[in-house]
């Protein structure tokens, strides 16, 4: 993922699963990786 798209996911102005559907954001770990980063940012 580019860094603005990054930064936009961590503030909420990116909704990650819009921006994944459409390949801005690519997943190379397991669901539960990202939900415990989520809580993290």
């Amino acid at each position: 993922m580019a860094s603005e798209d990054l930064v936009a996911l961590v503030e909420g102005r990116l909704n990650f699963a819009p921006a994944w559907a459409s390949g801005r954001v690519k997943l190379e770990a397991g669901l539960r990786d990202l939900l415990h980063l989520r809580k993290l940012l």
